[in-house]
């Protein structure tokens, strides 16, 4: 009985390993330190997340161009837009998530954003002639010493005092700076990460718990037919894998959606970037303003942190900066 649970158990694994990527073949891509020759890491990262074949060669410098460009004539993104908004399952939960997650949140983001209407107004470049840009988009201040910056799913962006603290120290870069923070918020906004993300996570959520249940379904026949032949199958065995293989699943959900959210990180780096360049502030100051927030206690993205380090982010824009030049 031992040697068929064996069997099961290491099917099982191979299975959920390959279901961990849609090709089964790109598992560890984003890991910094998982090949030795790290440009073909920063490719493999490039050709996922990079928007840069969306544009056209010739910047006409206005930022709606920019934003319809990669997303309103995106057809692959808004191809799963239209499953996420439409569909049941886990696109439902997803947007119900969502919808919850805003209604708790809003009254208590209303109570601590500060209007600074000198910030605000940092919109009107980095979105241009947006419809409605005034009702859709707001970027207000909080009152944290926190060097950090989020955004919601419904388009309001908060920047900690701290971190406007930090940057606006007499320099030149100042600005600019800024603006790459905020175009980095709005890419997770107009690329509705959060709700992609939630969807992503329930959709492999649903796979690993069905591939347990057969694993498990698998290993309880195996007791079923070896007790019918006479063979001795302790049932406490059968039990105990049950179990190991469901809390599997669940770790390999958890670590799933960590990758995704490493890959979000990334993407918003490399659009920003994108954006400024197209606005002529610059793509470099992308850069910059990550150095200047650069923590050198900030380890990174391993299988329990759901963000590339800063030092990774940075390195990876420079190489993105090498390609241009």
């Amino acid at each position: 009985m031992k040697q068929n649970i064996v069997v099961i158990t290491l099917l099982f694994f191979s299975i959920i390993s390959y279901a961990q990527t849609d090709s089964g073949t790109n598992r560890g891509k984003y890991s910094v330190r998982n090949r030795t020759h790290i440009n073909y890491e920063y490719e493999d990262i490039l050709s996922e997340c990079d928007i840069i074949h969306l544009l056209p060669q010739e910047s006409d410098g206005n930022a709606l161009s920019f934003w319809n460009h990669i997303i309103a004539e995106n057809k692959e993104l808004n191809k799963l837009f239209s499953k996420i908004n439409t569909k049941g399952g886990s696109a439902k939960e997803a947007r119900e998530k969502i919808s919850e997650l805003l209604y708790y949140d809003r009254p208590l983001l209303k109570k601590t954003g500060i209007d600074v209407p000198s910030l605000d107004s940092m919109k009107y470049v980095l979105l241009g002639d947006y419809d409605d840009v005034d009702d859709l988009f707001s970027i207000k201040m909080k009152d944290s010493e926190e060097l950090n910056a989020f955004s919601t799913p419904d388009g309001e962006i908060f920047i900690y005092s701290g971190l406007l603290d930090h940057f606006f120290n007499g320099s030149e870069e100042s600005i600019p700076c800024l603006y790459a923070i905020l175009a980095h918020e709005f890419s997770h906004v107009f690329f509705r990460h959060a709700l992609v993300s939630l969807y992503k996570k329930y959709k492999r959520e649903k796979t690993n718990e069905l591939i347990a249940d057969i694993a498990t379904g698998a290993a309880n026949f195996s007791y079923s037919y070896s007790k019918a032949r006479g063979i001795e199958s302790p049932i406490d065995d059968v039990q105990e894998y049950s179990e190991n293989v469901h809390e599997y699943a669940n770790q390999q959900t958890t670590l799933y959606y960590f990758k995704y959210s490493r890959t979000q990180e990334y993407q918003s780096d490399i659009v920003a970037f994108r954006l400024l360049d197209w606005l002529g502030l610059n793509g470099e100051y992308v850069i910059e303003a990550l150095q200047l927030i650069n923590n050198p206690f900030d380890v990174g993205s391993d299988e329990y942190n759901d963000h590339p380090s800063t030092q990774d982010r940075i390195k990876l824009l420079k190489y993105l900066l090498s390609k241009k030049g």
